[in-house]
């Protein structure tokens, strides 16, 4: 699997600058959100929408003295740990979670091996698209998004399908994968691909797109 660096993977202070910005525009998006939408189930199976905004909120406060604690309570199994931190979370109020939101938008705190670009990212479709709440990533901040995504694509259930197609944007010159049948579509939707979220992706074309909604 290969793909062509995007310019502003390497430019921390930019990828930041995305981050603080991605944060703020879904703040506002949800503190818009009805009572009967917080309670909605989102695209990650288990998790409602209100438990998903409060997962994204909390990220910048996590401490690493908290993650043992954490694995501990998820026996070992880190998605197990993460579901069960995000239910606990989304006990909150959804003004208290909009409220932490605002709070650490502009945070630059990370836990090591976290990466905040994509989760916001990918978490606001996991919200926007359970809603049916139209939504647009810059095509330039979702291929920053989708090169950190790239190594992952097969930690997040993607690996075998990059092996058989190759993404390219219409919309940026971002493209990944050797497969020999291609799948073309804007840079945010060949994100939620990567991110094993090839069921909700939208506007894809090309011989490839049957083997996406296969897998």
């Amino acid at each position: 699997m290969v793909a062509e660096a995007h310019p502003d993977t390497g430019d921390d202070d930019r990828r930041w600058q995305a981050i603080h910005a991605e944060r703020r525009r879904f703040r506002e998006l949800v503190a818009d959100l009805t009572p009967e939408q917080w309670q909605q189930p989102s695209v990650c199976a288990g998790w409602r929408v209100q438990e998903v905004v409060a997962h994204v909120a909390a990220a910048p406060t996590l401490r690493m003295r908290e993650v043992p604690g954490m694995l501990w309570r998820g026996r070992g199994d880190f998605d197990r740990m993460i579901l069960l931190d995000g239910i606990a979370r989304g006990r909150a109020r959804p003004e208290q979670i909009v409220a932490l939101l605002a709070a650490h938008a502009s945070s630059r705190h990370k836990l090591p091996g976290s990466y905040p670009l994509i989760d916001t990212v990918v978490h606001t479709f996991d919200v926007t698209r359970a809603l049916g709440v139209p939504w647009q990533t810059p095509p330039e901040v979702a291929a920053a998004a989708a090169d950190q995504a790239r190594p992952l694509a097969r930690l997040m259930g993607a690996g075998k399908l990059l092996r058989a197609v190759r993404l390219r944007a219409n919309d940026s010159d971002w493209s990944c994968g050797r497969g020999a049948a291609e799948v073309t579509g804007p840079t945010q939707e060949l994100l939620l691909v990567l991110c094993g979220r090839a069921r909700i992706a939208e506007s894809l074309s090309g011989a490839g797109v049957d083997l996406l909604r296969r897998d």
